[in-house]
């Protein structure tokens, strides 16, 4: 068994989502889809107890989940009271959106989750997340599971309900439960002989790691070092927005908050060098998290680049400061004159948008490595 499955969750308006799913499994297909609405519904069920006690939306999700019937089912295919709506997916992803990135072979299961559109503080979560669970269910009971695969479906959907509310959902254990539950629906509902020997592997615990488990200790550090930065970077980015409406654009307190956080994003991304947090997140096979900051990056601006204009920056004059403005003007003005108010205006929408994406850098790989924080391992060996 060797497959990957790639899935989004799109909300298109606060009250309209849709779902894009696919995959490259052929014989597996039905299996690839339940496993990865396990993963994801486990995964948003121990996001919402925050890894501790387990909070209201979590427990009134698992509590809707664990009463999920054929009848629950006959009402969800068309549409469920104060709940988001399923609608088409129109073709292009939305600005607020969870996704989902599972790979499985014999001996491994990954399961990546991204968050885009939401702060670091989560604000909105407590409604997405429970409700976009609920789209993925609605989606696959209504066109995708029919007869016995729906049956595993509610099986797999009610064990995620009771695998919350027995505290069975940890940090570690998250995939070894989505799989347990979804290879047992499977192997109770569809008899398939060789899930149901996966399921008996699951339950005598197989060799299954997370992305954190297979880095090495010294990638590890690195990861735990890179969130902690990013942490730091999000809170100046924060309180640079709460004091904006404080103070004059142009005064001292705004240009230090600025020059800040100019200065941490070309050291992340512009800057060379190996242990650097653009080299270090493709080493460790997380480069795609980069994408919308690079595209941003390359951005032409007159004769140069967004990227080359904050580069020149940061070398002549937050970096090597000389007290001049010489290399700044042959380096940056005269190639983009941001002098003339609509291109400053543009390079400014541009920075706010770099300053946006880098605090969301902060929150995907937080959930991809979320041990990281909690980490208690000696790196002083």
């Amino acid at each position: 068994m060797n497959f990957d499955v790639r899935l989004e969750i799109n909300f298109h308006e606060q009250d309209k989502a849709s779902v894009f799913l696919e995959t490259n499994a052929i014989e597996d297909e039905r299996f690839a889809k339940l496993l990865m609405f396990c993963c994801y519904t486990v995964r948003h069920l121990y996001n919402l107890s925050c890894g501790g006690d387990p909070g209201d939306c979590g427990k009134a999700l698992a509590e809707f989940l664990t009463q999920i019937s054929e009848a629950h089912v006959s009402l969800m295919r068309s549409e469920l009271p104060d709940t988001a709506s399923l609608v088409e997916y129109p073709g292009h992803p939305s600005d607020k959106r969870f996704i989902g990135r599972l790979k499985i072979t014999d001996t491994n299961l990954q399961y990546h989750m991204d968050l885009e559109g939401f702060d670091m503080l989560g604000i909105g979560l407590g409604y997405y997340s429970p409700n976009s669970v609920l789209i993925l269910f609605q989606y696959l009971a209504k066109d995708h599971f029919k007869d016995k695969d729906l049956d595993a479906l509610i099986y797999a959907a009610v064990g995620c309900g009771m695998a919350f509310q027995n505290n069975q959902i940890s940090l570690t254990s998250q995939n070894q439960v989505a799989l347990s539950l979804a290879a047992t629906a499977f192997a109770e509902f569809a008899k398939d002989d060789e899930l149901a020997n996966l399921q008996k592997q699951a339950e005598n615990g197989p060799v299954l790691t997370t992305p954190w488990e297979q880095l090495s200790k010294s990638d590890r550090k690195r990861v735990q070092l890179m969130i902690v930065s990013l942490m730091e970077f999000s809170f100046g980015f924060d309180t640079g927005e709460r004091i904006s409406t404080e103070v004059e654009q142009g005064s001292a307190a705004m240009r230090f908050y600025l020059n800040s956080l100019y200065q941490y994003c070309c050291n992340y991304y512009l800057v060379g060098g190996a242990n650097k947090l653009r080299n270090i997140l493709k080493e460790i096979g997380s480069g795609d998290l980069l994408e919308p900051l690079d595209t941003l990056l390359a951005t032409p601006l007159g004769e140069t680049t967004f990227g080359e204009i904050l580069r020149t920056y940061r070398d002549k004059f937050l970096t090597h400061q000389t007290f001049t403005l010489g290399p700044i003007q042959s380096g940056v003005y005269r190639k983009y004159n941001m002098l003339e108010p609509d291109k400053g205006k543009l390079f400014q929408m541009m920075a706010n948008d770099l300053f946006f994406l880098t605090k969301q850098l902060f929150l995907n790989l937080n959930a991809r490595f979320p041990e990281a924080l909690y980490s208690t391992e000696d790196w002083t060996e």
